[in-house]
């Protein structure tokens, strides 16, 4: 499973969307938090991120661009990739 990031009321499947998680092997390995509309937390057991940036640019629909920060916050101490990677 992908993680995207898209901007508020825009299809997901539009080219405004952002590549936030490569693999998730479930839904219960990772969680998405916003603190407010501009900071996003990505807390996770077992992912695979890949070329990360701790913000991302955004269109919205009114054509405006803003900045979502993105935290990455692993729920362990121990490992986080997902055993496919071992």
């Amino acid at each position: 499973m992908e993680v995207y990031l898209v901007p508020f009321g825009q299809d997901l499947s539009g080219e405004n969307r952002s590549l936030l998680v490569d693999y998730v092997e479930d839904s219960h390995d990772i969680e998405l938090r916003w603190h407010d509309k501009r900071i996003l937390e990505v807390r996770y057991s077992a992912a695979a991120i890949s070329d990360f940036r701790n913000y991302k640019y955004l269109n919205s629909k009114q054509g405006n661009e803003y900045v979502v920060e993105v935290r990455l916050s692993p729920l362990s101490d121990n490992t986080s990739l997902p055993d496919v990677y071992y």
